[in-house]
C-alpha cells in the first residue's frame, strides 16, 4: 500500500468518526511517542495560545490514524482559562497561517454536508504540503493578511513571505506528511522545512496604510503566468503580496519583472526564483525603497521578440517533422512499387500523407 493511499484511508475513517459522532473530528499526523514538539516550543511565531490549544488538541488525538472528538469554543475556552471565544478564534487561526494545523475542506454528499476534519501535525507543513491538503489554504492566507487583528495580519504577512522564498524548490511531496505510515521519513521533516521569511520583516506601525482592500485594476493584472512559469498556487501568492503596494505600482513591478526573467534566463543573472523575488521588491517598496528602474516599459518589445522566436522554432519543428515523414513516406512507396500493396501499407501511406498535407498548411506551404 502506497503512503498516499494510506492517508486516504486514514482521512476517510476520521470523515466517517465525524460523522458517525455528528461532530468535527481532530486527527494528529504524527508517530506514538511523541512529546510536545520542541520546535511547537521554540516557535516565536505561534502567540503562547495557540501552542497551548495544539497541545489541548493534541490529547484529543493522542494516537496517531484514530481520530478523536473535536471540542467546542466554549469547552475549550472553559476546559483552558481562557478569557473569550475570540482568543481561542484567534489562536486557531494562528496554527492554520502556520500550518502547524490543516482544515480539510468539507464534502458534500447531495444535501448533506460533513463535519471538519482538523489535522494536527507535528512540524509545520511546506505551504506546497498544506496547498495539496487544502486548496483554500491560500485563500486563508489572503483573507489573514487583511485581518483586523494586528498580530495575526503580521503573522500572515511573515508565513506569505516564507512561502513565496520556498518557491525554488518543489515541496509538493504529499508522502512526507505521512509519517505515521513511513516513521522511518520522519527524519525528514526536520524544523528545516518550516519556511520562516528570510527577507526583511516589516513589523507594521499603527498608522502604516493597508493597501490590500483597495482593488486599483486588479481584474486586469497581468501576472505573466506562462513566461514566470507560475503554477495556481504560485500565482496566487502573488496575487496577494502585490496588493500589499498602492495600485498604480502593481502592474509597474510585475512587468519589471517579467523583463527581469527573460532578460536573465540562461545567465548569472538569472531570476531563479520570481516568486521570492516579487515578495522582496514589495517588502522592499513598503519600507520606501521603489525599486521600478523603468525596465518593465520594454516588456512589449520583448514579448514580441519572444513570440517570433517561439513562431520560428514552431515552424523549424514543423519542417524537421515534414523531413521526416516525407523519408518515411518514400520508404512505403518504394515498397509499394517493388509489388508489396496490402492493405495496412496502402493505409499508412495514407496516413503519412495527410500529415505531409496538414503541416504544409500549418507552415504555410513551407517545405
Amino acid at each position: 500500500m502506497t503512503p498516499t493511499s494510506s492517508l486516504e484511508r486514514v482521512l476517510t475513517d476520521a470523515r466517517e468518526f465525524a460523522r458517525d459522532r455528528n461532530s468535527d473530528a481532530v486527527l494528529f499526523l504524527g508517530q506514538p511517542t511523541d512529546p510536545i514538539p520542541r520546535a511547537l516550543i521554540q516557535d516565536s511565531d505561534l502567540p503562547p495560545w495557540a501552542r497551548v490549544l495544539w497541545c489541548y488538541f493534541r490529547q484529543l488525538s493522542d494516537t496517531p490514524a484514530r481520530a478523536g472528538t473535536m471540542s467546542d469554543y466554549e469547552t475549550i475556552r472553559k476546559s483552558l482559562g481562557i478569557g473569550s471565544r475570540g482568543t481561542v478564534a484567534a489562536a486557531l487561526h494562528a496554527l492554520r497561517v502556520t500550518r502547524w494545523i490543516t482544515l480539510l475542506p468539507p464534502q458534500s454528499t447531495g444535501a448533506v454536508k460533513t463535519p471538519n476534519v482538523y489535522l494536527l501535525h507535528n512540524m509545520p507543513l511546506t505551504y506546497g504540503q498544506a496547498m495539496d491538503l487544502d486548496p483554500e489554504y491560500a485563500n486563508h492566507i489572503a483573507e489573514a493578511v487583511a485581518s483586523p487583528n494586528k498580530s495575526i495580519r503580521n503573522l500572515a504577512r511573515r508565513m506569505l513571505d516564507g512561502a513565496m522564498m520556498s518557491m525554488a524548490e518543489s515541496e509538493n511531496d504529499i508522502d512526507r506528511i505521512t509519517t505515521l505510515v513511513l516513521p522511518a521519513n520522519a527524519i525528514e521533516r526536520s524544523w528545516n522545512s518550516y519556511q520562516r521569511s528570510p527577507v526583511n520583516v516589516i513589523e507594521e506601525a499603527g498608522d502604516e496604510k493597508d493597501y490590500s482592500h483597495i482593488p486599483g485594476d486588479d481584474q486586469g493584472l497581468n501576472l505573466y503566468p506562462e513566461i514566470l512559469g507560475l503554477s495556481p498556487a504560485n500565482a496566487k501568492l502573488m496575487e496577494i503580496k502585490i496588493r500589499q503596494v498602492e495600485p498604480e505600482y502593481r502592474q509597474p513591478y510585475l512587468d519589471e519583472l517579467a523583463v527581469r526573467f527573460i532578460e536573465g534566463k540562461g545567465s548569472s543573472r538569472a531570476v531563479k526564483n520570481p516568486v521570492g523575488y516579487l515578495s522582496w521588491l514589495v517588502n522592499e517598496h513598503r519600507q520606501g525603497e521603489i525599486r521600478l528602474t523603468g525596465k518593465g516599459e520594454r516588456l512589449p518589445v520583448l514579448l514580441e521578440e519572444r513570440k517570433v522566436r517561439q513562431e520560428r522554432e514552431r515552424w523549424s519543428e514543423h519542417r524537421k517533422k515534414l523531413r521526416d515523414l516525407g523519408l518515411e513516406l518514400d520508404g512505403l512507396n518504394r515498397l509499394i512499387d517493388y509489388g508489396r500493396t496490402d492493405e495496412s501499407l496502402l493505409d499508412q501511406k495514407r496516413r503519412l500523407e495527410n500529415e505531409v498535407r496538414e503541416l504544409r498548411e500549418a507552415t504555410h506551404g513551407a517545405s
